[in-house]
């Protein structure tokens, strides 16, 4: 919902998750997929690359699988990134705002051109038990159940009829996204007639 609601208003958001050992902090688009120039890319946003967002995500998963309980610190680290990252973007200059929701952008060199205080990256992914972190970029999904345009239009025409149906309705998002015939699809294929 925080996902349709920015894209809705043009409002920028910044989302944090948290698993046992592992956080991804990324900003999501603030300009619909079907509101911008199509030559170029756009960036997704959290659930672009999560299909299987809509239902119980933790069921079927150990206790150290769950979102429910992580390491000390983890919280805080990715909490002091997104903070960061806002930073970087309130401080940067006009002609990266209104490209922000270009992938074109996301790059540290190309962001020191632009950012006053640096690199603006889409997402930055952590593992405490390496000590690592990325920088990631997706793109845009067009069936995304947040922020595909059909979302955006249905919840811009029909509000209240969109949230009872989405929050009644598992399969509504997926259905008017058209993931749910793709899944579906999918689940199909019969996978003894490929060799591996």
């Amino acid at each position: 919902l925080p996902t349709v609601l920015a894209l809705a208003h043009n409002k920028l958001l910044i989302n944090v998750a948290i698993g046992y050992n592992d956080y991804v902090v990324m900003r999501h688009p603030t300009t619909p997929l079907d509101k911008v120039d199509t030559t170029g890319s756009h960036l997704g946003c959290y659930f672009c690359t999560d299909i299987v967002a809509p239902v119980n995500s933790l069921q079927n998963r150990t206790l150290d699988q769950q979102c429910t309980v992580t390491r000390p610190g983890v919280g805080a680290l990715s909490s002091s990134l997104a903070v960061e990252l806002l930073i970087n973007i309130i401080n940067a200059n006009s002609k990266l705002e209104s490209q922000l929701d270009s992938t074109a952008v996301t790059t540290e060199e190309e962001s020191h051109e632009h950012g006053a205080m640096g690199c603006i990256p889409h997402q930055i992914r952590g593992n405490i038990d390496t000590f690592q972190t990325a920088q990631i970029t997706t793109e845009a999904y067009d069936m995304c159940v947040a922020c595909s345009s059909k979302v955006i239009s249905e919840f811009k025409t029909n509000q209240k009829e969109f949230l009872i149906k989405s929050m009644c309705d598992k399969e509504y998002l997926e259905k008017m996204t058209g993931l749910y015939d793709m899944k579906k699809r999918t689940d199909e294929i019969d996978l003894d007639e490929f060799e591996f």
